[in-house]
């Protein structure tokens, strides 16, 4: 038993000394101010008793003395009197007063200490917890993350925290910029996941550390289950790296999966502002389902509403956004009564289709305004496509 206890010491000590640190603090600080309230009330009886001073005339020597202003006023002339003030006042007063000050500022700075290594318990709730930091491009991705989480609307003032081994000296600067605050533990352990209030966390994100390797769908898997059992009642979004494991993660608890994509946070925050909208931003980066192409064409004096309207309904895809003459800026989502100019359209259409320019054209062609079902070959613009059959 004493060398498991000596093992837990020298493991444990510096995860648990901050916490218990806080607990200690707080009733020295209590039993302390219990213990000067005694020392004044006897040395202001004593004062009474020896000295013949009224009660309030007592009790003014005794807090001017304890402060040591020592107006001169009063003060105490027999030698019982003189004892008692050396005795309640200078030993066992002011020195104690001292200590307690002493030990107050120790724990203020062992708290600033603490919050900035990532060792103190935020008490938060409502919050956004972030749940392992990625190991490629981490800071830069982590930032941008939430840089987006604070442009939506929703959650913009929202506090995030973040738990994870990642940052064992602190979080860099720019992270105590943005606000998130963190600390410093295992996302599989209970005992982390209470540190960092996860029951009361109203978004709970659980990251891939290795967006390439199929072990992290496992730790996400264990950290589901663990956040179920805590009985958390946050939304749950969880990466998965195998598009097998997606829905082994929504039987486990998972309200949200999706796929990790580092070089785009943004699909993150949509599926936390706005869930389900991560499903069609996915689509068009994995090219499994949809995908948006550019088509070039010559519009003239069009309304967007007509395009779009004729583009579906000769079921070629759906349109989202237009290039215009002549330096062919992108223009996306524009009004419907909108009158465009367009030498290119973009759209999003099913990558199995085969959707090809000149289809494109030829729906167009049918609104008889504007199109001269110009060749492809005479509009030279990059991003679109010439006509594939």
């Amino acid at each position: 038993m004493p060398l498991l206890f000596i093992i837990f010491r020298r493991r444990h000590w510096q995860r648990y000394r901050y916490l218990i640190r806080q607990v200690d603090i707080r009733r020295t600080l209590m039993r302390a101010a219990l213990y000067l309230l005694l020392v004044f009330a006897l040395h202001t009886w004593a004062m009474v008793q020896f000295e013949g001073l009224a009660a309030g005339d007592a009790l003014w020597l005794t807090l001017t003395t304890v402060m040591t202003v020592g107006y001169g006023d009063f003060a105490a002339a027999s030698t019982i009197g003189r004892l008692a003030t050396v005795v309640l006042i200078y030993i066992g007063g002011v020195f104690v007063l001292f200590h307690v000050a002493a030990d107050y500022f120790e724990y203020r700075a062992e708290r600033k200490m603490a919050m900035l290594r990532g060792r103190w318990r935020w008490d938060m709730e409502n919050h956004v917890l972030l749940l392992n930091a990625p190991t490629i491009n981490r800071d830069r991705y982590m930032l941008g993350l939430v840089a987006a989480l604070h442009r939506t609307r929703r959650w913009c003032d929202c506090p995030v925290q973040l738990l994870c081994r990642s940052y064992p000296d602190g979080l860099p600067e720019p992270f105590q910029e943005a606000g998130v605050v963190h600390y410093h533990g295992d996302a599989t352990n209970p005992e982390d996941l209470r540190a960092a209030n996860a029951e009361q966390a109203a978004i709970l994100l659980v990251l891939a550390e290795h967006a390439e390797e199929k072990r992290s769908d496992e730790i996400t898997f264990d950290i589901i289950v663990r956040l179920n059992e805590l009985g958390v009642k946050g939304r749950i979004v969880a990466e998965c790296v195998r598009t097998a494991n997606r829905a082994r993660l929504r039987r486990a608890g998972a309200h949200t999966v999706l796929r990790p994509i580092r070089f785009y946070p943004e699909i993150v925050v949509r599926a936390i502002d706005s869930p389900g909208t991560e499903v069609i931003l996915e689509n068009l980066f994995t090219k499994e389902g949809d995908e948006c192409v550019g088509f070039e064409v010559s519009l003239r004096g069009v309304r967007w509403a007509d395009v779009v309207a004729q583009l579906m309904a000769a079921g070629v895809g759906t349109a989202v956004a237009y290039a215009a003459p002549p330096d062919h800026t992108v223009h996306c989502n524009p009004a419907p009564n909108e009158e465009i100019d367009a030498s290119a359209v973009y759209l999003i259409v099913k990558a199995n289709l085969g959707v090809s320019a000149r289809q494109v054209r030829a729906a167009l062609a049918k609104l008889h305004v504007g199109t001269d079902g110009a060749p492809a070959e005479h509009l030279a613009i990059p991003p679109a496509q010439s006509d594939r059959s």
